[in-house]
């Protein structure tokens, strides 16, 4: 049984939340390691797993564990049980959020305690409800997250990359971009086409918005294990030679005041240019699926789950300005369940 996990305090930092929260545990020997039964978990199916971690991180529980769990595993049962406790991939919305969450650890060897792991997990999803609450998204569902570990400076982090869904169902899912579709190509500047339209929108939104209404869901699918992320970004520069980079020449949108292109630079997008990008954003989805197990090609691919795609505007290394998006898209192994729900945000 999958429990709800009490609200977040209301006082925190989203859409580019870094939580700095020094979780400090013991060093875990060999012998508490074993304890974990590690071969037993990897043997279990994946929802088996999950539902057992969750129960071992309930707190009448830790209490009188001993329990360590290797780094890695840490990592696969944090964001597996995320995405199973908390996301609904099968519903549909007008909006999508997206942002980035960073948790600070002290972790010394190859495991941590499991008091450690259920600290971060509820630091975790404490982040993703302040999400929710600090930004007012209505009938909100978590569409999914990704967890890193990244290593700066020698300090430790778990980099957490979510998206949302909320809002209602557009009626013009599989239509094209139209007239109406001048959009400024990010940070929420809305339209360009002389109209005074839609807070918080741009290129970027709709675009991104489009391409996960469209994505296919495997039949009978439940949930998410083991989401990666694959980015693509356009190339360093233009080539003086090159065809103009302003206008559809680059995978994903690209223009600079480099000369000679600098004549038609411009960060206002036409209906052309959105299907265009749109266009190149489905394709790249599919050209670029990874592997469930890069050792056993047999198994197949991993399906697409979601995109971030981010604007992105700086000088070059000769001074000359850059705006461009950068694209995350996010797979994973798709599972069925007998028993999985929604979780009701």
């Amino acid at each position: 049984m999958k429990k709800a996990i009490p609200n977040a305090p209301n006082n925190l930092r989203t859409r580019a939340l870094y939580l700095l929260i020094i979780l400090l545990g013991s060093a875990c020997s060999k012998a508490d390691l074993y304890e974990v039964h590690r071969q037993d978990l990897i043997l279990q199916d994946p929802e088996t797993r999950i539902i057992e971690f969750l129960s071992m991180i309930q707190e009448d529980h830790l209490q009188k564990s001993s329990t360590c769990l290797e780094v890695e595993e840490c990592l696969w049962l944090m964001e597996s049980s995320l995405t199973y406790s908390l996301a609904d991939p099968l519903r549909e919305s007008a909006d999508i959020f997206s942002g980035k969450s960073r948790l600070e650890i002290s972790a010394t060897g190859p495991s941590l305690p499991l008091q450690t792991v259920a600290l971060m997990y509820q630091a975790l999803s404490d982040t993703l409800f302040a999400v929710v609450s600090k930004n007012g998204l209505q009938d909100a569902f978590l569409e999914f997250v990704d967890l890193k570990w990244v290593t700066e400076d020698g300090q430790v982090f778990v980099t957490m990359d979510y998206a949302f869904g909320h809002g209602g169902i557009p009626s013009y899912l599989s239509s094209s971009f139209g007239p109406q579709d001048w959009w400024w190509y990010g940070m929420g500047m809305g339209r360009c086409n002389g109209m005074v339209c839609c807070q918080g929108k741009d290129a970027t939104t709709e675009i991104m918005r489009k391409a996960m209404l469209n994505l296919s869901t495997p039949l009978g699918h439940a949930y998410y294990t083991d989401i990666e992320a694959v980015i693509v970004r356009n190339p360093n520069g233009p080539y003086s030679s090159s065809i103009d980079p302003n206008y559809c020449f680059y995978p994903i949108f690209y223009n600079t005041t480099h000369p000679p292109f600098d004549s038609t630079f411009h960060t206002c997008l036409s209906p052309q240019e959105m299907n265009f990008h749109y266009t190149q954003i489905q394709s790249l989805i599919t050209q670029n699926r990874p592997l469930a197990d890069p050792l056993d090609p047999s198994l197949g691919f991993k399906q697409p789950v979601g995109i971030a795609l981010l604007p992105s505007e700086y000088y070059d290394a000769h001074g000359y300005y850059v705006v461009e998006h950068i694209l995350f898209m996010f797979y994973g192994i798709s599972h069925t369940s007998a028993t999985w729900t929604p979780y009701a945000w």
